[in-house]
């Protein structure tokens, strides 16, 4: 996996279409998800935009 590459992210119990920004040697992969407004994100969910930066480890990310 490179920066740039489209890929899938399972994060929060579900997959996301995003993007890698960075990949880190410890194991976690940077990418930009673009989420579904209308997943429930809990209490936090009034203020989850649109695409959302997350740091998952490398076996929840797949290339797309």
């Amino acid at each position: 996996m490179r920066p740039g590459d489209d890929v899938l992210v399972d994060f929060e119990g579900h997959k996301w279409p995003g993007e890698v920004l960075r990949v880190e040697k410890s194991g976690y992969v940077i990418c930009n998800i673009h989420t579904d407004p209308l997943w429930d994100f809990g209490s936090s969910s009034a203020r989850v935009m649109p695409e959302q930066t997350v740091a998952v480890r490398s076996g929840r990310v797949r290339l797309a």
